[in-house]
């Protein structure tokens, strides 16, 4: 059944780019799977260069992976050997410690098993290069600029950095964007329930992977309202009955066991405790706006701030983001293309969420909003459209070779203390 809404117009709707050359569709597939295999290659070395422990809450996601590996169940906050990533949901972890338990059953080393997790972090990345790819084709266009915005994501540091460690960001990230994805290829244009309620199923995985994926499970049922107005009810509630039956046990353990929803509360019992965002100067914004942009690009934060960008190089991400932001948002602003309204919506939700709870509860990092990277993709796809050809694949060569190998040569000479010992 196809109902009223621009959401469900074919796939030949013009594409917010404007009328530009794009690549046919084998030729786009060939190239986003060049992408993620470079960022396997580039990937593994940051896997292998990264000292063990240094990136953010490494030691504590590599503690829960080896609970649940010993135990193989899952932890409860304040007892002994539980440390405070231990409250979030279990996919990650299970999947992680699977890993470790196939390197014990061969004799392998404690550090190699640590590395592997490592490298499956990264193929993570690989697999959301694949999918990005896939939403950005029927989002945005198969274009060279929408190619080169892919590419920035595919060798971004930042990213490559962060899923080159232990955690669970990368496969939250991917379940995220995949369920945009199935949501916008199999829901847009036609109600299916029995297909909602396995997307929702898939988010509920998402969830119980890291909670950061309820912005999914809100915006995706927002957006089908929307696109199938009166005939949205049969899969608006399939969708959310999915979603609800794969990670509700979650929330009712962490009710019985915390008297608390989300277990956030119970994080002391592990002997830390995270305050809020303080505003108390207006250069305080300017922090924000600082975390925001490094976050995009670099992991000089992530990494304990080890590393730190030259001032020159720094300015040079901020001037690059704010016109990305300005000439990309400046087309947005002039098209009707509602393709935008999934993945926009998205970004400002997490966004949003991120800022709240920064502000409001606890100061975690803006990569809790990362499910915003669809529509930054879609701005830097947008911006880069008004450049000529050329110049924006040379842009964007320079661009990524420049930041990884100043991360890679930068990491590589940090003195880091030993966090483990093998």
């Amino acid at each position: 059944m196809t109902s009223s809404g621009a959401a469900s117009l074919p796939l030949t709707e013009a594409s917010p780019l404007g009328p530009i050359t794009s690549l046919d569709e084998s030729t786009w597939r060939r190239w986003t799977l060049a992408l993620a295999l470079m960022t396997c290659l580039v990937g593994a070395v940051y896997a292998f260069v990264t000292p063990a422990g240094l990136s953010y809450d490494e030691p504590s996601h590599w503690a829960t992976v080896q609970y649940y590996a010993d135990h193989a169940r899952m932890p409860v906050l304040g007892d002994k050997g539980v440390t405070y990533e231990a409250q979030m949901g279990p996919v990650a972890y299970v999947a992680d410690a699977g890993i470790v338990r196939i390197a014990d059953a061969f004799d392998l080393s404690a550090e190699t098993g640590f590395h592997l997790v490592r490298l499956f972090g990264v193929l993570q990345l690989a697999a959301l290069v694949l999918v990005i790819g896939a939403l950005m084709a029927r989002v945005i266009s198969t274009s060279p600029a929408a190619l080169a915005a892919l590419a920035i994501v595919a060798l971004n540091p930042m990213l490559l950095t962060m899923s080159a460690s232990v955690q669970n960001d990368s496969l939250a990230l991917l379940l995220g964007v995949l369920v945009l994805l199935l949501a916008f290829a199999m829901l847009g244009e036609r109600t299916r329930p029995w297909a909602a309620l396995l997307i929702g199923g898939l988010a509920g995985v998402g969830v119980l992977t890291k909670l950061t994926d309820w912005v999914v499970v809100v915006v995706v049922a927002g957006w089908l309202a929307w696109v199938h107005r009166r005939h949205a009810l049969a899969p608006v509630a399939a969708y959310l009955i999915g979603a609800l039956a794969v990670s509700g046990w979650w929330f009712m353990r962490n009710a019985t066991l915390y008297g608390d929803l989300t277990a956030a509360s119970a994080v002391e019992r592990t002997g830390v405790s995270f305050d809020r965002y303080h505003l108390a100067r207006p250069g305080d914004l300017g922090h924000i706006v600082q975390q925001l942009v490094t976050y995009l690009w670099l992991p000089t934060e992530y990494l304990r701030n080890l590393i730190s960008a030259p001032t020159e190089l720094k300015a040079a991400l901020f001037i690059i983001t704010v016109t990305v932001v300005a000439l990309g948002g400046a087309r947005v602003g002039r098209t009707s293309c509602s393709r935008l309204l999934l993945v926009g919506g998205t970004a400002i939700l997490s966004l949003v969420a991120w800022l709240v709870t920064y502000l409001a509860y606890q100061a975690v990092a803006p990569r809790v909003a990362y499910l915003a990277l669809p529509f930054w993709v879609c701005l830097l796809a947008l911006a880069a459209s008004r450049l000529p050809r050329r110049t924006v694949v040379a842009a964007v060569i320079v661009l990524v070779a420049t930041l990884n190998a100043w991360c890679i040569v930068e990491i590589g000479n940090v003195n880091a203390p030993a966090f483990f010992t093998w």
